[in-house]
């Protein structure tokens, strides 16, 4: 009975150590398992300079030569969490690094829509997202790649500045999916708190080889956007949100393409009568130079 006692432990012992070796093995190992030699050097490389491969993807895409997209993370002196987005090619001549995307503080990860064709063009995209922790308009990116031959195109990128683009939609159902880009010139607004602060989305369509933007041709998206802000102006007694919501409804007619309409209904709204608000202390010290700030917007703001 002590003899089968023993044997019972000594393989237990030895089942529960193999099971923590391959629990400690490094992703990228386990990963590179799984992938053809093809990349085999790089991945050895990569996990020697101290990276690890949170994601992979090894597509033919552009049906002219093997590719590897990986998503990778490592921790920097100083910085901190550090991730890159790296595109690798094979052909006869070798392998060749065709991309290389570095972010300080930020996670990356495949969107849904990786590995679809999203302009309608013909070939298949890279689609990731780029986030961080926080509540920053900025913090969710929808980022849209192409490799045609030797080269990798980022498509997104001219959407740039103050915009980010945020997710992919299909908005006239014509099969290429447009892409819908946060404004976030006014979330430090000092007027108003940050949840409320002066937000409104732009629109870029597949035009010509690129995104173009194209706000006001989808009116029905900018009408369904006034519609919501219309109702919560009506049921609101906070003053905050009664003006954080007329400047966004002010800023949606503007991007349909009708800024004289937007400006008389922001200036009816302004001159509301509802006591509960206007006779409040917040109501008198920020009304004004709201007025003044997006009034100056309006008069310089450059035709689409």
């Amino acid at each position: 009975m002590q003899s089968r006692l023993y044997w019972v432990v000594i393989l237990f012992v030895a089942f529960s150590s193999c099971a923590l070796l391959q629990s400690a093995k490094p992703k990228a190992s386990l990963l590179q398992e799984s992938l053809p030699e093809t990349f085999s050097e790089e991945l050895e490389q990569l996990e020697k300079d101290g990276f690890e491969l949170k994601d992979y993807w090894y597509p033919d895409q552009d049906g002219l030569a093997p590719h590897l997209v990986t998503l990778l993370e490592k921790e920097v002196d100083l910085v901190g969490r550090v991730s890159e987005f790296r595109i690798y090619r094979s052909d006869a001549q070798g392998t060749e690094l065709l991309r290389r995307d570095v972010f300080e503080r930020r996670a990356l990860s495949f969107h849904e829509l990786n590995n679809s064709d999203v302009n309608g063009d013909g070939l298949r995209e890279i689609v990731i997202w780029k986030g961080c922790s926080g509540t920053a308009w900025s913090c969710q990116q929808v980022r849209v790649y192409q490799v045609q031959g030797s080269r990798s195109i980022h498509l997104t990128e001219p959407i740039s500045g103050s915009l980010f683009p945020k997710s992919l939609v299909d908005l006239d159902q014509d099969g290429s999916l447009e892409v819908i880009a946060v404004e976030t010139r006014w979330e430090s607004y000092e007027y108003l708190p940050h949840v409320i602060a002066p937000s409104v989305e732009e629109i870029f369509a597949w035009r010509n080889g690129s995104y173009q933007r194209a706000n006001s041709d989808y009116p029905d998206f900018y009408q369904s956007r006034i519609s919501e802000l219309e109702s919560a102006i009506d049921q609101t007694e906070n003053p905050y949100d009664y003006l954080g919501n007329s400047v966004r409804l002010l800023l949606n007619y503007v991007r349909m393409g009708q800024p004289t309409q937007g400006w008389e209904e922001f200036e009816r709204l302004l001159q509301t009568e509802r006591a509960s608000i206007v006779e409040t202390e917040v109501w008198q010290s920020i009304k004004d130079p709201i007025w003044e700030d997006f009034k100056a917007v309006i008069d310089n703001e450059p035709a689409e």
